[in-house]
């Protein structure tokens, strides 16, 4: 028995100019801001104390200035051919408890053959905070999801891309009919859209317009996917974006966005549980009333 799902809602000090000895009228002006991150406002902060100049001229050489290292697919000069990428392989069977989708491979996905797998992307991370894994996982294990969890993988575009800015609506719309299919074939209990956008564009190809941006909430939806005659489809959960791209909100807010899935997943993994349980005691009653039978 399934239980239906409920909606929810440095500081571096900056050496003066060379052979100069013109104080700085306003130090704080100088001091270096925050750029900010992934998920935090657009504020800045100051340096507690200011930058003071010193008296005497730069020295004719200057510091190494230490680079963070970047985890990069390339650089301009060496992107791979986006012609040459090849889609990715989707990690699906039948009567899946969670399908995941996403909404096209990246360049590392693509290269790599593995779901989410760019190092910015926190989609193992949100899966394990929320409840949805036992430990974080790495993308190389998501062939072994729908052994361990049940859960399975797909998208709703196979075109791999470096972002989503170059997909196009009719993109959208054969993905989603596509999907549908999918859906409809495999009948999962439920699908989990990794994005707004994701759900956005398979709404836009049911109703004929994007979502309402006022009304949206993300969690569980009214609708369902892959309804079919011997069928009422699968539940539809919407979630946050993992990408690092996404900045809209905090790490804090899609951690509170994926948390109502990992509960949902836990409960049905309580109510499998006790039905396992019924069904191993009810057929011990019935081999032992053989074994009575038999012995009389």
């Amino acid at each position: 028995m399934t239980t239906r799902p409920n909606h929810i809602l440095q500081n571096t000090e900056l050496a003066p100019r060379r052979k100069s000895s013109r104080l700085v009228k306003n130090s704080s002006a100088l001091a270096p801001s925050q750029t900010p991150g992934p998920g935090t406002l657009n504020d800045t902060q100051t340096s507690s104390s200011p930058v003071v100049p010193s008296s005497h001229p730069a020295p004719d050489h200057k510091a190494p200035c230490k680079k963070r290292k970047r985890i990069s697919t390339g650089t301009a000069k060496h992107l791979p051919n986006l012609g040459d990428l090849l889609p990715l392989t989707d990690i699906i069977r039948p009567d899946l408890l969670l399908l995941f989708i996403g909404l096209n491979p990246g360049i590392s996905t693509s290269l790599t053959q593995h779901c989410y797998a760019h190092p910015s992307n926190h989609f193992y991370k949100l899966l394990h905070s929320s409840g949805l894994t036992t430990r974080r996982h790495t993308p190389v294990e998501d062939v072994t999801f729908p052994e361990t969890y049940n859960y399975g993988f797909t998208n709703i575009i196979p075109r791999p891309t470096k972002d989503g800015s170059s997909l196009k609506r009719e993109e959208y719309a054969e993905g989603a009919h596509v999907l549908e299919g999918k859906v409809a074939r495999n009948k999962p209990l439920a699908v989990c859209c990794v994005g707004k956008g994701v759900w956005d564009g398979i709404y836009r190809t049911r109703h004929g317009q994007g979502l309402d941006k006022d009304g949206f909430r993300y969690g569980w939806q009214n609708d369902r996917m892959g309804i079919c005659d011997d069928w009422e489809g699968a539940w539809v959960f919407v979630a946050a974006s993992t990408s690092g791209l996404s900045a809209s909100l905090r790490p804090h807010e899609k951690e509170a966005i994926w948390r109502p899935l990992g509960d949902w997943v836990e409960q049905q993994r309580e109510q499998k549980t006790t039905a396992d349980l019924k069904d191993s005691k009810k057929q011990r009653a019935v081999w032992a009333g053989r074994q009575q039978v038999m012995l009389t």
